[in-house]
């Protein structure tokens, strides 16, 4: 996990949201996870979207630091919630 983490987090560190883009993703997911990962919630937010898979590595950090991993999921709720009252989706 430790090496996906590793690459992943290079990603998003790169990654530069661009407000003039119509597409789906720059819309929607590039501003959450940018956020979350500029706040240092890089971590929660990594192991939160691996949660379903049966890896002892996974499923421990998920125990261990389920209040941080909780605090993520509600923030990603109420920025998804948010965007339904104020965006349409432009195809």
């Amino acid at each position: 996990m430790i090496l996906f983490q590793d690459r992943y987090r290079y990603c998003w560190k790169k990654i530069e949201y661009d407000e003039s883009s119509t597409d789906f993703y720059m819309q929607y997911y590039v501003p959450i996870f940018k956020n979350l990962f500029i706040e240092k919630k890089f971590e929660p937010l990594a192991y939160r979207m691996f949660a379903n898979i049966n890896i002892e590595e996974i499923q421990n950090y998920i125990k261990k630091n389920k209040k941080e991993v909780q605090q993520v999921v509600d923030e990603a709720v109420l920025y998804c919630n948010q965007l339904r009252g104020t965006r349409g989706i432009e195809l």
